[in-house]
């Protein structure tokens, strides 16, 4: 004795599964607030450079908003790939590993400022810095929560360093 599939189930048999098809939204979301991410990045590097000119020498400074630059520019380049990309073509794994990687990129060089650009002895600049940083981790919980392993890609090694710098710290 056969069962027949009613009409209904046999449409969402045919379908891509719910599980894909949220998983895809949660990566387009990723991708949809990365210029909006990126400018506000490349905007708080301008102004931690400025603050941290009278205690950082500026080929430190250079170096590092260099550094940010081209991560950021990396970043949106691979947004306008995966926007120019036909829909089979964004294939999910590898595009969500696009995002991680550069959110790990990018709290990689934000986590670089704790170790470079963290004047020894000099708390409120230190303080400046923490701040920062933590804006930057609580700014990123909107823009990649979509995909945790990106916000966890993104702040842990953005945080790690202030963390031990502030622990090494003898003041």
């Amino acid at each position: 004795m056969e069962l027949a599939i009613p009409s209904a189930e046999r449409a969402i048999a045919g379908a891509p599964r719910v599980e894909e098809l949220l998983r895809h939204e949660q990566l387009r979301l990723v991708y949809d607030y990365l210029p909006a991410s990126q400018l506000v990045a490349i905007i708080n590097g301008i102004l931690l450079v400025a603050v941290q000119s009278v205690v950082i020498k500026a080929s430190v400074l250079i170096t590092w908003i260099y550094a940010l630059c081209m991560v950021t520019l990396i970043r949106i380049l691979g947004g306008i790939a995966f926007r120019k990309a036909p829909v089979p073509d964004q294939q999910l794994p590898r595009w969500q590993w696009y995002a991680i990687l550069g959110a790990a990129c990018s709290g990689a060089v934000w986590g670089s400022a704790a170790l470079f650009l963290f004047p020894s002895g000099n708390v409120p600049h230190q303080i400046f810095v923490a701040f920062l940083l933590g804006g930057m981790v609580a700014g990123s919980v909107a823009t990649l929560a979509p995909i945790f392993a990106a916000f966890v890609a993104f702040a842990v090694p953005t945080m790690v360093p202030v963390a031990v710098r502030f622990a090494l710290e003898h003041e």
